[in-house]
């Protein structure tokens, strides 16, 4: 009579913690419509959903380990991540992109990008390839970058376009 699900309580517009301390999202959104079918499949129309909240390297393990059973957010589908959990059929597509606090970005020298996600290792890559010596920041998650973002301990934060911009509009 309960679906155990995971999400992301800081990726705007997707998934992420709105009025009342309730996940919201586009993200979320999908996921009440799988919720609901799989409650009719199972002749429990009114299943009960445990909302657990984690970041992109926990909700995956805790989809992999079974403590959930779904996973709500904008987790980027890789083959690694698909010898652990399934996903399902894409439902959007998005890019890699910087945000800063600064209206014209001069210097790359101290970046954040939230650990575990694609980004990540896409960014160093990147870096390498471009000969930039740049200090990257791991961080828990997004939330986190956006408030070092605004103190200005980062000059720029590396993330998903669409997410950059729904955590900026938030902030």
């Amino acid at each position: 009579k309960q679906i155990d699900v995971a999400y992301s309580t800081d990726s705007p517009p997707f998934s992420f913690t709105g009025e009342g301390k309730r996940p919201t999202g586009y993200s979320i959104d999908l996921c009440q419509r799988v919720i609901a079918q799989i409650g009719r499949a199972a002749g429990v129309p009114d299943l009960r959903t445990n909302w657990v909240s984690g970041s992109v390297g926990e909700r995956l393990e805790m989809v992999r380990s079974g403590k959930v059973q779904l996973e709500c957010g904008n987790t980027s589908m890789t083959l690694t991540r698909l010898s652990c959990v399934d996903f399902s059929m894409l439902v959007f597509i998005d890019g890699a992109r910087f945000s800063s606090a600064q209206i014209a970005l001069h210097k790359l020298a101290d970046l954040g990008v939230e650990g575990g996600t694609t980004t990540e290792p896409r960014l160093l890559e990147l870096l390498r390839e471009r000969s930039v010596a740049a200090k990257v920041e791991r961080l828990r998650d997004n939330g986190e970058g956006i408030a070092k973002l605004g103190s200005g301990a980062i000059d720029a934060l590396a993330g998903d376009r669409l997410e950059l911009a729904g955590l900026t509009a938030h902030a």
